[in-house]
C-alpha cells in the first residue's frame, strides 16, 4: 500500500505496518493516523520535527519583538505579520 500526503491510515493498520510507515516518514512522507476515520495523529520525520520547532522558536522571537513594540499579537496571520514588519521597516 502506498500512502500519500492526503491519505489516512487507521490506527490498527498503522500498528501492523509501523516499520514500513517509519521508512516512509524517514523518506519525507508524513503519515496521518486516524481512529474511526478522524485524524488523530501525524507521524513525521525527526528532520521535519526539528523544522517545526525552529519555526516555533522564530515565531516566539517575533512575538517578543512585536510585544516590545507595543503590538498585540493574538491570532495573527502571515499577511498581517508581513504588513507589520513592512510598517516597522518604514519607521526605521
Amino acid at each position: 500500500m502506498e500512502t500519500n500526503r492526503d491519505a489516512l491510515i487507521g490506527l490498527r493498520k498503522a500498528r501492523a505496518e509501523l516499520s514500513r510507515l517509519v521508512d516512509d516518514v524517514s523518506g519525507g512522507q508524513p503519515v496521518l493516523i486516524s481512529r474511526r476515520g478522524r485524524p488523530l495523529a501525524a507521524l513525521i520525520s525527526a528532520t521535519d520535527l526539528e523544522r517545526f520547532r525552529e519555526l516555533e522558536r522564530r515565531d516566539e522571537g517575533l512575538r517578543a519583538v512585536f510585544r516590545g513594540r507595543g503590538f498585540r499579537v493574538a491570532p495573527w496571520t502571515t499577511p498581517k505579520i508581513l504588513e507589520v514588519l513592512s510598517r516597522m521597516a518604514g519607521e526605521s
